[in-house]
């Protein structure tokens, strides 16, 4: 398996999740981030390779450095690599993460429900194919 760094593993179907990931392209300050889809081969390697459950990944999951973050801390994590002014939402960090990651979970528990679900993973219709890994 290739080394990879600065990765953002999201929710394929999720439309907030893909949503959010063209978000986070358009708005990230410089051009770092990739993007894979719990789904993928890749993902579904690495999340074995690190005894992570596939099917019990509630959350975003964002690699970086050798470090993988969760929930809170990834979307926060995320933040501080994009333009001003989202940049300063990377300043959450000083609230506590159970407190953080408590409202997070109420929306990853609730977002198809809220934003709605794909029949099918958006990653490959996309046209920077570069910024994403299968």
């Amino acid at each position: 398996m290739e080394k990879y760094n600065n990765v953002v593993f999201f929710d394929g179907y999720c439309n907030l999740c893909s949503n959010s990931v063209l978000f986070i392209i358009k708005n990230e300050n410089l051009d770092e981030l990739r993007f894979t889809s719990i789904n993928s081969i890749f993902s579904k390697k690495f999340l074995k390779k690190n005894n992570i459950n596939e099917l019990e990944v509630n959350s975003i999951l964002y690699l970086s450095n050798g470090k993988l973050y969760d929930k809170s801390d990834a979307a926060l994590e995320i933040s501080a690599r994009l333009n001003l002014p989202y940049k300063l939402f990377y300043l959450f960090k000083i609230i506590p993460k159970f407190l953080r990651d408590k409202i997070y979970l109420v929306v990853a528990n609730n977002r198809y429900r809220i934003f709605g679900k794909k029949t099918k993973c958006f990653m490959s219709s996309y046209s920077k194919k570069y910024k994403f890994i299968f």
